[in-house]
């Protein structure tokens, strides 16, 4: 087992970011290839990328989900609705007809 110096790590790392060749990086500092990959592999998928779009929705507040809306218990059998609901089924059996 080889623990690496982080100058090391660093150095790999820092190679595959500018989009050098970091497998010859990392044999010229001695560092196991699978090593150096895992290294290289853990920090491209530590970027984060962000579209404005998501930036906008979050700084307005609008973050939005794919759960669908619940209306309260309360507001679904109120006299009002009842009527709209009858006066909906009226008219969908008159057209029915």
């Amino acid at each position: 087992y080889v623990r690496y110096g982080l100058e090391i790590k660093l150095r790999v790392i820092e190679a595959a970011r500018r989009g050098d060749v970091w497998e010859a990086v990392a044999e010229e500092l001695g560092v196991n290839y699978n090593t150096a990959r895992d290294w290289v592999r853990y920090h491209q998928g530590a970027g984060i990328s962000v579209v404005p779009q998501t930036v906008k929705k979050h700084a307005d507040g609008a973050c939005f989900t794919p759960k669908q809306l619940h209306k309260e218990p309360q507001y679904m059998n109120t006299l009002v609705n009842k009527q709209k609901r009858r006066d909906y089924l009226i008219q969908l059996q008159q057209y029915q007809a």
